[in-house]
């Protein structure tokens, strides 16, 4: 009988530690986790992609994320600046020619330099936006 509480107190222990790892890693990476783009928008276009074209973004917890377009693959860091910027940047990309919006959104985020955008969240949905361009993506959590 002995074994046995000691056996449910570990286990219980164990749970708690687990929620509270994922509730600091939350709170320190708010965009952790994976999400499709449900809407892009900039200067040069506006598109809501149809589910097959959708771009699908997981931001790890490590601070770098991978993606996949209809057809390319995406890899690349990001930071969490405050509670309101989020620097993102693509540092490699397969390069197959794919549809418009989406050659546009790998071009943009393949800059040299990183792009830093205001990012909102509530509840399950995202909104990255960098003002002086224009630039708006809507994201889901999946």
């Amino acid at each position: 009988m002995i074994k046995l509480n000691i056996l449910v107190v570990f286990i219980l222990m164990s749970q708690v530690s687990t929620c509270q790892h994922k509730n600091s890693d939350q709170k320190k990476n708010p965009v952790s986790g994976k999400w499709i783009v449900s809407a892009y928008r900039s200067n040069e276009l506006k598109h809501e992609p149809s589910y097959k074209q959708r771009i699908q973004i997981n931001f790890e917890s490590d601070s770098t994320f991978s993606g996949t377009t209809e057809v390319n693959k995406f890899y690349g860091k990001f930071k969490v600046l405050d509670s309101v910027k989020l620097e993102f940047k693509i540092t490699d990309r397969t390069e197959v020619y794919g549809r418009v919006w989406e050659n546009v959104f790998l071009k943009i985020h393949s800059q040299p330099n990183s792009n830093v955008y205001n990012y909102n969240i509530e509840k399950d949905k995202l909104t990255l936006s960098i003002k002086k361009s224009n630039l708006e993506i809507h994201l889901k959590k999946l």
